[in-house]
């Protein structure tokens, strides 16, 4: 008797997305949600890549509105980027995915 097949729901793909787009190995998100890792890319692709452009697209959000509360300040203050703003935290993750060059 064969194995039975991995049931995708919408509970899973909405798994899936979320992990792919907090950074987790496809092979990581594979055991969480219970299946192969070939499973999860054959059967998930799509969720796998629109997590990681979701995440990507937020965190491109923020850093924009961060660029942009630091410019309008400057015009008012020396001190453009004030810590705490979670700026520094953003930078990051642009050069790491490759969005940021230096």
């Amino acid at each position: 008797m064969g194995r039975k097949a991995f049931a995708v729901n919408d509970a899973v793909r909405e798994r899936v997305r979320h992990l792919a787009g907090v950074g987790l190995r496809q092979d990581d998100i594979a055991k969480i949600i219970g299946c192969a890792p070939k499973t999860l890319r054959k059967r998930c692709r799509e969720d796998l890549d629109r997590g990681v452009a979701e995440a990507n697209a937020t965190v491109s959000g923020y850093l924009f509105a961060a660029a942009r509360r630091c410019r309008l300040r400057s015009k008012f203050a020396a001190d453009s980027l004030v810590e705490g703003d979670g700026f520094e935290l953003l930078v990051p993750w642009h050069k790491i995915r490759g969005f940021l060059h230096h």
